[in-house]
């Protein structure tokens, strides 16, 4: 018998009878089953759940958070600040990476500096407002901040530290960080084994070997955990909610923290039309506001695979910057379709709607409820890999996609998903939409400087107001995480989204 196979079986069956103080101390294997599509292992490449919380288990930043977002020590076991820009870290001593070297502040000082020379790192957009990196001592160094800036501990909470030297070619397919499992063996879009980092400064992980199967649909974690494949499932659908609940699983439920939203594309000039090419309808705020007054959002709720709220704008309540004075839009057809002919598209359009495959029952609920209004639309589905990949070429003229503010603050977010595209200064690598708007970018700039969090607050609900009269998305909704797993495992949701297995315990 492969032991790889057998273990997690056994596993389960224990921790299914000893759900208490019968469950084993040191459980083996323990497979998750979970949605993550990843890419590379570089952990500055992709601002991106999936990478970002497989990466969490490889490598450390300076500062973390807890599961309700609270920042805290990590390899940077304290901040002072000499000045309003100049913020001074000491790392931990006695710490190392996987390969056996120490922490050095050199190794972090690269790894700001790598994220300043190459925009292409999507996590590029987190050390923006960084104007200087320097190690003052073997384990002190020295950031500066262009202007002031209250939130840059929350912002490296996402610079993940790598070692001095290492580049892309080095990380892209091999992992050597200082976090709490190493890598034993990865199978590119398939799986990730890891083994718990003995050496690991922080609180021993309890689980000592996880094997992440990627890229699994609801349906198929559910299975995973119902036969013992998994004793850890993300299967956010009611289906499988339904199945794994008759199986006797106990469900843990947690609003998401990301938007999905119908983004409108600036960028292509024109669109294909019956008796040529026809000017890009998008690029009319009047044929937006008619998609989003179009779109019956509580009947898209009733046809999608799970349960899910309306999203009024590009964050959800639970983020700091939502503003509660944007009301849920009112379905109007008869408004939708004269506004279509005030943007000189009485007869409608015919477009193509570009969608991430895991959203694929929201697409065809939009495909149908623009029909009434002269708007057909065709659905391409693609994986998440190539559908980001033609998304950053702006090469879609209608989307469907989802942006989550997983620092539970809407800065970031917007930065990212709707300042105009910049990336040499790190703004606008997720605006897929190529939106541009001089007033809104400035308004993004100057709110990331307050440091008052009321006036702050206030700043980025006025840009949240903003955004909804220009409407370069069409915000629909947020959906619910569910999560099951095995009696004998213990686990609490994080605020961010994240599952990681150095959070998930062992009953005694």
């Amino acid at each position: 018998m492969d032991w790889r196979r057998g273990v997690p079986i056994a596993l389960s069956a224990l921790l299914l009878q000893g759900c208490t103080r019968h469950a084993p101390s040191d459980p083996g294997l323990v497979r998750l089953s979970l949605p993550y599509e990843v890419a590379t292992l570089d952990p500055h490449a992709r601002n991106a759940i999936s990478t970002i919380a497989v990466a969490s288990h490889l490598y450390d930043r300076l500062v973390d958070t807890d599961a309700d977002l609270r920042l805290r020590p990590a390899l940077a076991e304290s901040w002072t600040t000499a000045d309003q820009r100049t913020w001074v870290f000491r790392l931990r001593p006695g710490t190392h990476f996987h390969d056996g070297r120490p922490l050095r502040a050199q190794d972090a000082v690269w790894s700001i500096q790598r994220l300043q020379r190459d925009p292409g790192l999507e996590l590029s957009a987190y050390v923006s407002y960084v104007s200087e990196v320097r190690a003052t001592g073997p384990l002190t160094f020295e950031v500066r901040t262009r202007d002031p800036l209250s939130i840059l501990l929350n912002r490296l909470r996402f610079v993940f530290i790598v070692p001095e030297g290492a580049d892309t070619e080095a990380l892209s397919a091999k992992a050597n960080g200082s976090g709490p499992y190493r890598l034993a063996e990865w199978e590119a879009g398939r799986r990730l084994r890891l083994v718990r980092n003995e050496r690991y400064w922080g609180p021993a992980p309890r689980l000592r070997e996880l094997e992440i199967l990627l890229h699994r649909e609801p349906s198929q974690a559910a299975e995973d955990l119902i036969a013992g494949r998994a004793a850890f499932a993300q299967c956010s659908s009611r289906d499988a909610a339904r199945r794994l609940q008759a199986a006797g699983f106990p469900l843990v439920r947690q609003p998401s923290v990301s938007v999905k939203y119908l983004g409108f594309g600036f960028v292509p000039a024109s669109i294909p039309g019956p008796h040529g090419p026809l000017p890009n309808p998008f690029r009319r705020r009047e044929v937006r506001e008619a998609v989003h007054l179009a779109l019956d959002r509580d009947r898209l709720l009733t046809g999608l695979p799970g349960t899910a709220v309306i999203a009024t704008q590009p964050v959800p309540p639970s983020v700091f910057g939502y503003s509660p004075a944007i009301r849920p839009p009112v379905h109007d057809l008869a408004r939708a379709k004269t506004l279509l002919k005030e943007a000189g598209f009485a007869d409608g359009f015919r477009a193509t709607l570009s969608s991430r495959r895991i959203l694929a029952a929201a697409a065809e609920q939009v495909k149908r409820q623009l029909e009434p209004v002269g708007i057909g639309l065709d659905v391409e589905l693609f994986d998440d890999n190539e559908f980001l990949d033609r998304a950053r070429r702006l090469e879609f003229v209608l989307y469907l996609s989802r942006l989550a503010a997983v620092t539970g603050d809407a800065t970031n977010l917007l930065e990212n998903g709707l300042h105009t595209v910049d990336r040499p200064h790190g703004m606008g690598v997720a605006n897929f939409s190529g939106y541009s708007n001089p007033e809104v970018d400035r308004a993004i700039e100057e709110s990331v400087l307050l440091e008052s969090p009321v006036p702050r607050r206030q700043a980025l609900e006025t840009i949240m107001n903003r955004l909804m009269e220009d409407l370069p998305w069409a915000p629909l909704y947020v959906d619910e995480d569910v999560f099951a797993h095995a009696p004998g495992l213990t686990w609490t949701p994080r605020r961010d989204g994240f599952v990681l297995g150095a959070e998930i315990g062992v009953r005694q």
